[in-house]
């Protein structure tokens, strides 16, 4: 059962590094506040992987198979952010990040397809119900911006960023099984493998395209440490929930404790209020993600 903390102990995470990089926005621009938790986490990642060789000692190994996961899991997420960093653009954000939160039932199916997880009637019911959920949340008073062309712009970008954050999650929990022995041991190699790829293509990305936006990222490094830390130590649990858990897709809906959790920070440090949509949505959050535990943990 102790994917299920991990899962928490991700989000909780997530959001405090989701924080860190907004207050980088400013300096940095998107591109270079979403760069900021590759090139700055890598070597916190490293740190994780030889904190769990030294407890966990080594085993298995990588293939052909732990490259391929490996590095088609860490272009789908860069890919999906790039989307998300898009619609960020816009205006109505949130009806991109409503869609991309469809990630959870992408990640499902494909792992079904991909690995052979079985998941019960009950786990799937509360996939769909968590799903809906995020996306009630998500949409509150976004309503009138629907027929908004810019808005079907957004919802493309979310639509294509959700597919490409699930296949990302198969393909880390993938990478995470093909290194065999200890699943700690193959979840933190796989990090690891997927953070180098990424801080390398975005770097030379940004270095081609951006090369002011790369050399204010090299500036603020020590603004960047933080997002950095929580990036890479949230993704390192994450993706021990990965390998631990029965399946990508489970474990992505319990990750939607996230939401939870920035509206908890939202209350308690800007007394922000929830709309009956929200509370709607953050019920249906929760009993989804129950229903998704519930039948692996009796």
């Amino acid at each position: 059962m102790i994917w299920v903390p991990l899962t928490i102990a991700a989000a909780g995470l997530q959001v405090l590094r989701n924080a860190a990089q907004r207050e980088l926005t400013g300096p940095l621009g998107l591109w270079g506040a979403a760069y900021v938790r590759f090139c700055y986490g890598l070597p916190f990642g490293l740190l994780w992987l030889a904190a769990i060789l030294i407890w966990k000692g080594a085993s298995g190994g990588p293939g052909t198979a732990f490259f391929a996961y490996a590095t088609i899991g860490a272009l789908c997420q860069g890919a999906a952010m790039a989307c998300l960093v898009v619609a960020m653009q816009g205006r109505v954000l949130a009806v991109a990040t409503a869609l991309s939160k469809a990630e959870v039932l992408g990640a499902a199916l494909i792992g079904l397809a991909v690995l052979g997880d079985q998941m019960s009637a009950l786990a799937w019911t509360g996939m769909v119900v968590a799903t809906v959920g995020v996306s009630l949340t998500a949409l509150a008073g976004a309503s009138g911006a629907l027929a908004d062309r810019e808005a079907v712009r957004a919802a493309g970008f979310g639509i294509l960023s959700g597919l490409l954050f699930a296949v990302s999650s198969v393909c880390y929990r993938g990478g995470a099984l093909a290194w065999g022995g200890d699943p700690w041991v193959g979840a933190a190699a796989t990090r690891v493998a997927a953070q180098t790829i990424q801080s390398a293509v975005g770097g030379l990305h940004l270095a081609l395209l951006r090369p002011a936006v790369l050399g204010a990222v090299a500036r603020a490094w020590r603004a960047s440490l933080w997002p950095g830390a929580a990036g890479a130590f949230s993704s390192a649990m994450l993706f021990a929930a990965f390998a631990l858990g029965p399946s990508a897709g489970a474990v992505k809906a319990v990750q939607l404790a996230d939401v939870l959790i920035a509206w908890a920070l939202a209350r308690r440090l800007w007394a922000e209020r929830l709309t009956l949509s929200e509370w709607i949505g953050a019920g249906l959050i929760i009993l989804g993600a129950v229903a998704v535990i519930a039948p692996i943990h009796p």
